[in-house]
C-alpha cells in the first residue's frame, strides 16, 4: 500500500489513544474497541470487547457483518435499493455494474515500477491505463454481452475501468446483479449540478512566488473538470487545451481555472505562469469518468470537481470511481465538499465521499490576509459521510474571490467551488517544485494536510469544518524544499521485527513542536469501511530511546 509521513507539529496525549464503538447492524452486536501505548512493549495495543466482556476479533467480525449485508442486498447498493423500492417493476432505471476486480494486478506498482525504469510518469500512467484496458477487456465484453442477449441496452463501458453502464426495468436489476462477474451494482445519477482578493495572501502562497518557485515552464498537468469548458478568450488565463466534449464556456468553469492560474499584475492563481490548463465537460455518473479517461491521454495529474451529482453524505458509484481512479492511475481530484450547511443535512456532496479525494470547506478571509478574523462559512458542509471517514481534509479562502469570468474579471465568485480550485493550485505548485509528485497524489494530500496550520475552528490538528486546518502554501513549500516527506510502497516483511513496525527518523530540536501525518489510500471496492483497506496501521511517535 502506499503511505506518507513528514514533519511538521505535535498530537495531543491522552488516555486511550482511541476509543471506538462499532455498530454491526447485520449481527445485530455492538463491540468496543480500545487502543493505549504499552510503555513496556514500546507499541500501541488494542483490544476489542463484547457488551459482556467477551474479547473479540473486531475486524474480522467488521468483515462478517459487511458480508451479511452484502449478500442480504444482493449486491445492490443502497441508493440502488432504495430506487428500485420506489419504483414501478417495469420502470427503467440505469445502473452501473462495477465487476470483480480481485484477481487484477496492481495498477499502482506497474506504474512505480515504469518509472523507476526510467519512464516519464506520464507515460508509465498511461501504459498502466492500456495494460489495464487489456485485463478487463474479457469480462466487460462478456457482461455487456450477457445483458444485450436479454434485451437490457448497454449504453457505456469504460475499458480500463471494470464498470459496464445499462438500463434496465426495475424488478430485474436484482437478477443482473447476482451473476458471479459482479461485484456490486450501483444507480447511475443523471444529473450534474454547481457549487456555488486576498486569498493568495491568505494562503501565504506569495512568499512563494517571491523565493522564486512558481508554475512557469512547470511539466505538471491540471485540468478543470466542470459541466461547460473554461474560456479560451481570456487574457488572464493560460492557453487552454479542451480535451474532452463539444460544449460552451462558462463563467463558473472559467472562474475555476482562475482561482488555479490566473495571471494579472495584481489578482494571480496559486499556479500562475503554467504553461496552459486543460478542460473538460463531462460530469456526472456517466460523462466523468471519459473526462478523467482523456485527462491520462493528455497527462494530467491534477483535476478539480466543483459540481455534485445530488448525492450527499454516503459513497455511491461515482465515489467509488475516483477511489480507483486515484489510487491505481495516480492522479488527485480536488473537490468541493459542498454547500449543504448549515443544519442536520451538511453532509460532503458526490463525488467528494471516497477515501482519496482531496476535500475543501470554504472560509472567508475578511477581505485580508491577517488569520485573526478568518471565519468558516456556514454554507460549507462539514457532516462525514456515513462510512466514517473525516471530511473535509482541508479548508481554503474561497469565500468572495476575484478571479477570471468568461472575458475579463469574475468579481465575488464563492462557495466551496471557489475553495477546491484555489488547494488545486496550490497542489500545481507544489509538482511544480517537485515534479515527482506528479505521480504521488498521496503525498500531495498528506503535506497540503501536515501544513495546514491556520486553524479556523475546533481542535488544531484535526476538526470537522476545517479538516486538518487552512491551506498554507509557503509551509507546503517549505516542507518539499527541505524533503520531509517519506513515500514508500510497503510489503510485509517491513513488519517482521521485534515491534512488528516500520521505523524512520526525524530530525527534531528539543523543543520543537513537530506535526506528523500519515496517509495510505483506499483501493476500491464494494466494501466500504476502514477494516478492509489493505493496511490499518498505528502511527507513534518516539524518542531515541524509543520513550513515547
Amino acid at each position: 500500500m502506499l503511505f506518507s509521513i513528514l514533519l511538521s507539529f505535535a498530537l495531543p496525549q491522552q488516555e486511550f489513544l482511541s476509543d471506538t464503538t462499532w455498530k454491526l447492524p447485520n449481527l445485530d452486536i455492538e463491540v468496543r474497541e480500545l487502543r493505549w501505548w504499552d510503555t513496556n512493549a514500546a507499541t500501541i495495543r488494542s483490544i476489542a470487547t463484547l457488551p459482556d466482556g467477551r474479547e473479540v476479533d473486531v475486524n474480522l467480525l467488521r468483515q462478517r457483518d459487511f458480508e451479511l449485508g452484502h449478500a442480504n442486498n444482493g449486491k445492490l447498493s443502497p441508493e440502488l435499493l432504495e430506487r428500485i423500492s420506489s419504483s414501478s417493476p417495469q420502470t427503467p432505471l440505469e445502473v452501473v455494474f462495477w465487476l470483480e476486480t480481485r484477481d487484477a494486478p496492481d495498477w499502482r506498482v506497474l506504474i512505480d515500477e515504469q518509472i523507476a525504469a526510467g519512464s516519464d510518469g506520464e507515460v508509465a500512467r498511461r501504459y498502466a491505463r492500456d495494460v489495464a484496458e487489456q485485463f478487463f477487456v474479457g469480462r466487460i465484453d462478456l457482461f455487456s454481452n450477457l445483458l444485450t442477449a436479454s434485451g437490457f441496452e448497454v449504453t457505456q463501458t469504460l475499458g480500463a475501468w471494470p464498470v459496464v453502464y445499462a438500463t434496465l426495468p426495475a424488478s430485474l436489476i436484482r437478477e443482473a446483479a447476482a451473476h458471479p462477474l459482479v461485484d456490486e451494482a450501483y444507480f447511475c445519477f443523471p444529473d450534474t449540478f454547481l457549487e456555488l482578493d486576498n486569498a493568495q495572501a491568505t494562503m501565504r502562497t506569495p512568499l512563494v512566488w517571491d523565493s522564486g518557485m512558481t508554475a512557469a515552464s512547470s511539466p505538471v498537468k491540471t485540468m478543470v473538470n466542470d459541466p461547460d469548458h473554461v474560456t479560451t478568450t481570456n487574457p488572464y488565463l493560460p492557453p487552454v487545451v479542451k480535451i474532452y466534449g463539444s460544449g460552451g464556456t462558462g463563467s463558473h468553469a472559467s472562474a475555476c481555472a482562475g482561482n488555479i492560474a490566473m495571471n494579472h499584475s495584481v489578482r494571480k492563481g496559486a499556479a500562475w505562469g503554467i504553461p496552459q490548463i486543460y478542460s473538460a465537460d463531462g460530469t456526472g455518473d456517466s460523462g466523468a469518468p471519459n473526462s478523467w479517461n482523456a485527462a491520462i491521454s493528455n497527462g494530467v495529474s491534477f483535476g478539480n470537481c466543483s459540481w455534485w451529482n445530488g448525492s450527499k453524505g454516503s459513497i455511491v458509484y461515482l465515489d467509488r470511481f475516483f477511489d480507483y481512479t486515484i489510487r491505481n492511475f495516480s492522479m488527485m481530484m480536488f473537490k468541493s465538499t459542498g454547500n449543504q450547511g448549515p443544519g442536520s443535512g451538511a453532509f460532503t456532496t458526490t463525488p467528494g465521499n471516497g477515501y482519496n479525494s482531496t476535500n475543501s470547506g470554504c472560509y472567508n478571509d475578511a477581505n485580508d490576509s491577517n488569520w485573526s478574523n478568518d471565519v468558516m462559512a456556514s454554507y460549507s458542509s462539514y457532516l462525514d459521510p456515513i462510512e466514517g471517514h473525516e471530511k473535509p481534509e482541508l479548508a481554503n479562502a474561497g469565500d468572495d474571490v476575484d478571479t477570471t469570468g468568461t472575458s475579463t474579471y469574475y468579481s465575488g465568485f464563492g462557495g466551496t467551488s471557489s475553495a477546491s480550485p484555489l488547494t488545486c493550485g496550490v497542489a500545481t505548485l507544489m509538482a511544480s517544485r517537485d515534479n515527482a509528485l506528479m505521480t504521488k497524489p498521496e503525498v500531495v494530500k498528506s503535506v497540503l494536510m501536515a501544513s495546514a496550520w491556520h486553524n479556523l475552528e475546533g481542535d488544531d490538528v484535526l476538526s470537522e469544518k476545517d479538516g486538518a486546518g487552512g491551506v498554507h502554501a509557503l509551509a507546503a513549500d517549505s516542507v518539499l524544499a527541505r524533503g520531509n516527506y517519506v513515500a514508500k510502497t510497503f510489503v510485509a516483511s517491513d513488519f517482521q521485527n521485534a515491534f512488528n513496525s516500520y521505523d524512520f527518523k526525524i530530525p527534531v530540536a528539543a523543543g520543537q513542536d513537530v506535526r506528523i501525518c500519515g496517509l495510505w489510500f483506499s483501493k476500491a471496492n464494494s466494501a466500504y469501511s476502514t477494516d478492509v483497506l489493505d493496511m490499518d496501521l498505528d502511527m507513534s511517535i518516539l524518542d531515541s530511546s524509543r520513550e513515547f
